[in-house]
């Protein structure tokens, strides 16, 4: 069985790469590139230059949250309907 992605546009920095919702530790619903890991906070953050690139120690990203590996996971359908953004045209893969 194939896993399902949950995406919302390519990444603007790197051609093989997904931004998607990404559940952090404290339960805020962020976006991620799956291939370089850039963060934004909103999807209306991606046309903008509002991003962050979290690297160690402190993984920290413009939205207070953290992105620590081993302490988020990839949204699914529930996590945005619970926490997502309304009205976001999200494509499946």
């Amino acid at each position: 069985m194939t896993a399902m992605y949950i995406w919302i546009a390519e990444c603007p920095f790197i051609d093989q790469g997904l931004v998607r919702p990404l559940v952090t530790r404290s339960g805020i619903l962020v976006l991620m590139c799956d291939s370089c890991g850039t963060v934004w906070c909103s999807p209306e953050e991606l046309e903008t230059e509002k991003y962050a690139q979290p690297t160690a120690p402190d993984w920290s990203t413009l939205c207070g949250v953290d992105v620590s590996p081993g302490t988020t996971r990839w949204a699914d359908d529930q996590d945005i309907e619970l926490t997502g953004w309304p009205g976001v045209a999200w494509k499946k893969t």
